[in-house]
């Protein structure tokens, strides 16, 4: 008979999954077995070797990015969730150019809507001038030029990831014919 309960399982998977903590912390601070952890993590399929680059999970990630969309900085998200700033960074700008998080620029004001930056795209693609696109958007036009810029790395971004997605398509398809 077991000493532990379906609880404390649960409760050590919980921990791992949403932590970086080693299979080892994690039984040290649920108050279980090391070996038991370690045998619970890994026939659940969570264990992370060492070699092997980081995944960390979806909803760490997605927390990440809310908390600091909502004004923590990379310092603090970094302290108390152990993941590096130069991830969460990475993470920030890849966001940025998916334009699923609005982070606010310096000035405190949230980025122009991503219907307007398009829609300056489409008018400088007429061969409008700066002026003109000005005039019809009502964006200042001084922040036209960065708006192009913006939107001509978000068509990078996808055009990369489309060739990562192609790639991964064509390695996978190559590897099941024998």
């Amino acid at each position: 008979m077991s000493k532990y309960t379906g609880a404390d399982v649960e409760r050590v998977l919980d921990l791992y999954r949403t932590t970086l903590l080693s299979s080892r912390e994690v039984a040290d601070r649920c108050n279980v077995g090391r070996q038991s952890a370690a045998d619970w993590i890994r026939q659940a399929g969570l264990s992370r070797t060492r070699n092997a680059s980081r995944q960390y999970p979806r909803r760490l990630k997605r927390d990440i990015l809310e908390r600091y969309n909502a004004g923590e900085s990379t310092r603090d998200l970094e302290a108390s969730t152990g993941v590096s700033r130069s991830t969460i960074s990475r993470w920030i700008n890849k966001a940025r150019l998916m334009r699923s998080i609005s982070v606010a620029t310096s000035m405190g004001q949230s980025k122009t809507p991503w219907s307007v930056v398009v829609q300056v795209a489409g008018l400088r693609n007429q061969g409008k001038l700066y002026r003109e696109i000005a005039a019809e958007t009502g964006v200042p036009i001084g922040s036209i030029g960065a708006l192009l810029k913006r939107f001509e790395n978000s068509q990078k971004l996808d055009k990369r990831l489309n060739y990562k997605r192609e790639y991964a398509r064509r390695k996978t398809s190559t590897a099941e014919t024998p």
